[in-house]
């Protein structure tokens, strides 16, 4: 028991332990428990001390510090122990005393003094050996700091991927540049703030032009450098008040801040001498060019959609009318793009529903009594649009792909109707479009559809264009090969109007050409159009190569052409393009 104090209190009826039994208790203590004089002698140790230095009582017993730990560890001891003394107080310290085997342990030693009537000032000390403690303290602040800097390394990382993750939300991964979703939030933000400050700001909406032609010739990896160029070319001279963005395939976004209308012209005047300037690739230069549409804030729209459909319908009336340049949105420009639409939509419908078909006009022989072949023209059977002119959705064709499908229908049912109808020898004559030209597998898929259909391939005959050749020699050239493998005549149409030249004439090796109908339409009359026919007849006999005069609607041109020596005729006077009976 013991008193309030903390002393020793015993039963008032018991007797004082004798010496040896308090010895004894001492000794079966755990804990290292020794007794100093003032001389810091060891006058008593237990056996768990002896234990914990590795030594016996014996040796012990009226020795000092200085007989069994360093001198620098001794002078730590003695300080503690003389402050202790002095002050006749309890003190615990935390020490380190070396082993005699050279093991250093961690110790916290609770010292207490008070004075023994046989020795004086004695100082009492239980020891704890904290060594294991320490080394599981030490190893615990290690994993902390390991898991600390294991904490700041991911938190780096996560940095790092929401870095990554917000570029590729925000930022296209071909181009570096804004996407569509930071374009979005750009000018939701300008227009606010020109809504609140009576700012104005331009919109150009900028597409590449004929970019699918480069991936059907040369493959996407060559496409992906046009859009990079463009994205270079054009980050090379946009102003610090312009924010651009790739918005889609082969679409860019450029957003103008101005005070002036000119700074608006300026920017995008800048835009087409840049890209005026031709690519170089694999040793050839190729021209690169974008068209583009401007729309205006508050003039051309004043919410986001407005813009963005105002600036598209720009962009398309570049591409028609001035393609590579730009055009500022006009009302009318809406009626336009709805028109084209609509075309669009009713295309998509007639070759997924076969609402596509292939008209035929007689081409008839140089003296206009025999039917020689026929030409096949597209047609749209009626829709809700009533008829639309060729012209017009083979434009759209081309300009969204679709022409690859819709030549494809086409060139089937020219085949078909070579086989049910052309028993005489009769050949039949399909366009190709210069998109078509362009696509890789063009030749591959003519095989092909000649030889599903069993035709004889010399009753086949594909047109092109003079304005075709004339920017596609190369494709052209390789398609004459294959053409003439299979058996198949290639012809020049438009012949006249300003494009070719002679040494494509003889490097191209066409059979035949068509003499523009611009020529033919004053004959007899006008001797200017008479004499340049009859240069062309006699060049294309140089080059063996029969003579077509299409758009003939009068007896009078028949018989003139006739006399020129022409070996086929064609126009409205022998027939107007009519759907086949009875096609296959």
């Amino acid at each position: 028991m013991t008193d309030g104090r903390g002393g020793i209190q015993m039963m008032e009826s018991a007797q004082p332990f004798r010496v040896e039994t308090l010895e004894r208790i001492i000794d079966s203590l755990a804990n290292p428990v020794f007794i100093k004089n003032a001389n810091h002698q060891f006058i008593m140790v237990n056996r768990a001390f002896c234990e914990f230095l590795d030594v016996t009582a014996d040796q012990m017993i009226g020795k000092s510090d200085h007989d069994f730990f360093p001198e620098s560890e001794v002078q730590v001891f003695h300080a503690m122990d003389d402050a202790t003394l002095k002050s006749l107080s309890s003190t615990i310290s935390n020490e380190a005393i070396t082993l005699a085997s050279g093991e250093t342990r961690w110790i916290q030693t609770r010292k207490s003094a008070f004075v023994d009537p046989r020795h004086g000032p004695v100082l009492c000390g239980v020891i704890s050996d904290l060594t294991e403690l320490k080394a599981a303290r030490e190893q615990l602040e290690h994993s902390n700091e390991a898991l600390q800097a294991k904490v700041a390394q991911r938190t780096v990382s996560l940095e790092l991927l929401n870095q990554k993750l917000e570029k590729l939300a925000f930022f296209d991964v071909l181009t570096q540049l804004p996407n569509r979703a930071n374009f979005e939030l750009e000018i939701a933000t300008t227009l606010n703030r020109a809504e609140q400050e009576s700012r104005q700001f331009a919109l150009i909406y900028m597409d590449i032009d004929d970019l699918k032609s480069v991936n059907d010739s040369y493959g996407h990896p060559v496409g992906d450098l046009f859009i990079r160029q463009v994205a270079q070319r054009a980050s090379e001279v946009i102003e610090d008040n312009a924010f651009m963005a790739r918005i889609g395939g082969d679409e860019f976004m450029v957003l103008i801040r101005f005070d002036h209308l000119k700074e608006v012209i300026n920017q995008a005047d800048r835009l087409v001498a840049r890209f005026s300037e031709p690519l170089e690739f694999e040793n050839r230069l190729m021209n690169i060019t974008a068209s583009m549409g401007i729309a205006l804030y508050p003039e051309n729209g004043t919410d986001v959609t407005t813009l963005v459909k105002h600036a598209d319908s720009a962009m398309y009336q570049t591409k028609d009318h001035n393609k590579g340049h730009y055009t500022f949105y006009r009302q009318e420009f809406s009626l336009r793009a709805r028109r084209r639409l609509d075309i669009e939509t009713a295309l998509r419908r007639a070759l997924h529903e076969n609402l596509l078909i292939a008209w035929y006009q007689p081409i008839m022989s140089g003296d206009g009594q025999q039917i020689a072949g026929y030409e096949s023209l597209a047609r749209l059977q009626p829709t809700d649009l009533a008829e639309i002119p060729a012209i017009e959705f083979i434009r759209v064709a081309e300009q969204t792909g679709m022409i690859h499908q819709l030549g494809d229908q086409i060139l089937r049912q020219a085949c078909a109707f070579i086989a049910s109808h052309c028993h005489n020898g009769e050949f039949v004559t399909v366009n190709i479009s210069g998109t078509q030209l362009s696509e890789a597998r063009f030749a591959a898929t003519l095989r092909q559809v000649v030889g599903d259909s069993g035709i004889d391939a010399g009753q086949l005959v594909m047109e092109i264009t003079e304005s075709v050749m004339a920017t596609m020699g190369e494709e052209i050239r390789s398609l004459k090969l294959a053409l003439k493998d299979m058996g198949i005549r290639l012809w020049i149409d438009d012949f006249g109007t300003g494009y070719s030249n002679l040494a494509q004439l003889k490097r191209m090796e066409f059979d035949a050409l068509k003499i523009d109908k611009g020529f033919i339409r004053d004959l007899p009359d006008s001797d200017i159009d008479e004499s340049l026919i009859r240069t062309i007849i006699t060049l294309a006999a140089e080059f063996n190569l029969k003579v077509v005069a299409e758009g003939i609607e009068t007896e009078r041109q028949a018989a003139c052409l006739e006399a020129l020596g022409v070996d086929f005729q064609q126009g409205f006077l022998f027939g107007k393009p009519r759907e086949p009976l009875n096609q296959s």
